[in-house]
């Protein structure tokens, strides 16, 4: 039974509420991201290219944590590159792939960048992470790796494009440190996401479509076993904000209490990749599904898709989403196609804006 569902900043593991309730336990592997949690600061230097003999010294700040009952780790990083007023920003997702059994990282940026790569521990206190893409037009590989020895980290950088030699383009260290107390002004990447829309968030580009999404909803729906059955109620809240300056969109999808007092929770992340020219949305869970999903416009409606294998079986999905008049979630459908079935209904649901308390609070000051 798949565990998410494809819905761009919908449920996106709004199945997962339909099965028996019970929380998971998060992998054993993701116990290995234990040195790397905390508040971390240091510096370093960038070379811009191989010889390059006036590098760019750099400082850094990051923060990492457990997120979701500890079935995933989130680092937010923000990186001050010589004398620029502006930082670069980034969250850094990582979780466990049970069918690949590798670990997976999703990164996001605020200069819209973002990539979907492999992380491996490949050593004592060693993460790796690997990545190909098309970056300006031109193939480019690239490998991170962070060392870890107590309270004390080092960071080196290495990538090759086109047919040019691999170099070391970033290296620097950094020492734990205590986080400071949050400020007025305080980057996002040193805030929790769902913490993170401010007033500068505004999304802007092909992200802006998305504009009508932001806000408080009340979902209510159903989940369906199998063809011409009844369905199963499904209801959750889902919030939906910008963050990283607007160049992400986050999510934060919370579903009504189980029977057992077990709550799902989900956090979406969706940015428009300006390489393939589409939304690239990845999916988290406190049940230990993790996923990338690819979004496109239909028409008015936002289309959802993906391939995989679910517990050995190829499946395939696709949610529509219907947007209203004015950009607001109103009603979505997932089809789905397991192994050698044909299509099927899923899920579908409905969506109501809910009131934001801060409009209450204008109503009862007016």
């Amino acid at each position: 039974m798949k565990t998410m569902i494809q819905a761009l900043v919908t449920t996106a593991a709004v199945s997962a509420l339909a099965l028996p309730a019970f929380a998971q336990e998060p992998a054993k592997e993701l116990e290995q991201f234990a040195p790397m949690l905390g508040h971390w600061e240091g510096s370093g230097d960038y070379l811009r290219s191989p010889g390059d003999e006036k590098p760019i010294a750099w400082t850094m700040r990051s923060h990492s944590e457990r997120i979701l009952d500890g079935h995933g780790v989130l680092e937010s990083v923000t990186i001050h590159f010589g004398s620029s007023p502006t930082p670069f920003e980034a969250y850094n997702l990582y979780s466990w792939d049970p069918t690949r059994k590798q670990f997976v990282e999703f990164s996001v940026g605020a200069n819209g960048a973002t990539s979907f790569n492999e992380a491996y521990w490949v050593g004592p206190g060693a993460l790796l992470s690997t990545r190909a893409a098309i970056v300006d037009g031109e193939p480019k590989i690239e490998r991170a790796l962070m060392r870890f020895d107590g309270d004390e980290m080092s960071v080196e950088m290495a990538h090759g494009v086109r047919d040019q030699p691999f170099f070391t383009y970033l290296t620097g260290a950094l020492k734990r440190a205590e986080p400071d107390e949050q400020e007025e002004g305080e980057s996002d990447a040193e805030r929790k996401p769902v913490e993170a829309a401010s007033t500068r968030d505004v999304l802007k580009g092909e992200m802006a479509k998305l504009s009508g999404l932001v806000g408080k909803w009340k979902l209510a729906g159903k989940m369906y076993m199998a063809p011409e059955t009844d369905g199963l109620p499904i209801t959750a809240v889902e919030t939906v904000q910008p963050a990283l300056g607007g160049a992400v969109l986050h999510a934060e999808i919370v579903g009504d209490p189980m029977p057992d007092g077990f709550v799902f929770e989900s956090h979406v992340y969706i940015i428009w990749n300006q390489v393939t020219n589409r939304y690239d949305q990845f999916q988290i869970d406190n049940r230990g599904s993790a996923g990338l999903e690819h979004g496109d416009w239909v028409g008015k409606d936002l289309v959802v898709s993906s391939a995989s294998r679910q517990q050995g079986v190829p499946a395939m999905f696709r949610a529509v989403l219907e947007l209203d008049k004015n950009g607001g979630m109103k009603q979505t459908k997932l089809t789905a196609m397991m192994g050698s079935s044909a299509p099927m209904l899923m899920f579908e649901a409905t969506f109501e804006r809910m009131k934001d308390e801060s409009d209450g609070d204008k109503d009862k000051k007016e």
